[in-house]
């Protein structure tokens, strides 16, 4: 987790694999979770009006497509509707809809 919505901020702390986590906010297109308490940044979506983009933000324990690939830091991959993603584990997945 990131202290702010930047790649350059200050890591709070490491997520444990499998750990379950809180998306409770975002800031422009970074994820705002929480963890034990303590709350920080993982990763982004863009959405540029006509195709939105997943980007881990340099996360310990990645973010995954469905499938199970993982994201390289700092690269963003399109997703279409429907497309889903997880953070560090399965348990925490989400669905992209694009209205």
């Amino acid at each position: 987790l990131r202290s702010n919505p930047t790649t350059d901020s200050k890591k709070l702390l490491v997520i444990p694999d499998g750990a379950k986590i809180t998306v409770k906010d975002d800031s422009g297109s970074w994820a705002y979770t929480t963890y034990n308490g303590i709350s920080g940044y993982h990763c982004s979506l863009l959405f540029d009006g006509e195709e939105c983009y997943l980007k881990d933000e340099n996360s310990t324990f990645g973010t995954y497509l469905k499938d199970g690939t993982k994201l390289q830091s700092g690269n963003s991959v399109p997703l279409e509707d429907g497309s889903e993603f997880y953070l560090a584990s399965e348990e925490e997945c989400f669905r992209i809809q694009i209205k």
